[in-house]
């Protein structure tokens, strides 16, 4: 396992990498804490807003909105927001979010190919506020799989949630003789 401190070290992952028999590897976070804190910010003051200042007429329609709108982003983050991991021989690529938990294990040597970039979409920002949009795109002979990591965040801003960036993954990658392109998207 890395040595290296973690501002945002997600310790779910690391049991999944563990109980998948890695002991070594190096650890590239997009951790759920921010989609989990706007979610409960999103239901107190929306909630809060209904209860004390809304009409009462309209304060159980706002609520349930709310709500509905709270799932949907939590359901959106959670679905996109992988971990990933290089070893010495594969990439493994962790979900550990309810309801969405799940592992992909990819032996580095069947990768031709890593593309990374940000997946920009107008509704989506202004829906779910999904600002950071990053992908990884695996391809393996003629399929390609794209993997999201929304708070993977790129190297391009002053103050990182991580320590560890998008571009720290790209340059391990290569460093391991992976082809990777980071794409002009996201650092645009």
């Amino acid at each position: 396992m890395s040595k290296e401190v973690t501002v945002n070290k997600d310790k779910r992952v690391d049991k999944i990498l563990v109980a998948l028999g890695y002991d070594t590897y190096e650890i590239f976070y997009s951790p759920m804490m921010f989609p989990v804190i706007g979610t409960l910010l999103i239901l107190w003051v929306g909630g809060g807003y209904a209860i004390f200042i809304c009409y009462p007429q309209w304060q159980l329609f706002l609520i349930v909105i709310l709500g509905l709108w709270s799932c949907i982003y939590y359901l959106v983050s959670a679905c996109r927001s992988n971990n990933f991991a290089i070893t010495s021989d594969a990439l493994v690529i962790v979900n550990p979010n309810f309801p969405f938990k799940k592992y992909n294990i990819i032996p580095l040597e069947s990768i031709t190919n890593v593309n990374i970039g940000e997946y920009t979409s107008n509704w989506r920002k202004l829906l779910f506020l999904l600002f950071l949009n990053n992908y990884i795109d695996v391809q393996r002979g003629n399929q390609t799989t794209r993997y999201y990591c929304i708070w993977l965040e790129a190297d391009c801003w002053e103050g990182s949630f991580n320590d560890k960036t998008i571009d720290d993954f790209a340059s391990e990658l290569q460093r391991r003789n992976v082809k990777t392109i980071l794409l002009d998207t996201l650092h645009a």
